[in-house]
């Protein structure tokens, strides 16, 4: 635990169950106490809100850049998006090649998407 102290130590003179539900409670939101307490101790941790805008901006930038590259005016070799937790991927479908395609907000949904849903 932080501060310092151990779960050995409860109940005791220095720290009591109240104490123990204090610092769960308070924990840092970026702390593995804060990560297993929320149930995202696997990929999706240390995932922050300030961490997904970080590489949506480097990932805009990365576009920008490629757009006035050769490459970017004929659309080949576009780059690729930083890897992100699955929590906080965008869902994907596939097309008829069998490669997944980014579904963006506001596109069609097919008939069976709308099925599934239903």
């Amino acid at each position: 635990m932080c501060h310092g102290l151990r779960l050995r130590d409860v109940p005791g003179p220095a720290v009591n169950w109240r104490d123990v539900w204090l610092i769960c409670v308070h924990a840092r939101p970026d702390s593995p106490l804060a990560a297993r307490l929320s149930g995202q101790d696997g990929e999706d941790w240390g995932w922050g809100w300030q961490e997904i805008l970080l590489a949506q901006a480097v990932d805009v930038l990365h576009v920008l850049v490629w757009m006035q590259t050769a490459d970017g005016r004929k659309g080949r070799n576009r780059p690729k998006p930083i890897p992100r937790p699955p929590a906080f991927r965008a869902p994907t479908t596939s097309n008829d090649d069998g490669e997944g395609v980014v579904r963006r907000q506001g596109d069609r949904l097919t008939q069976e998407e709308i099925a599934d849903l239903i």
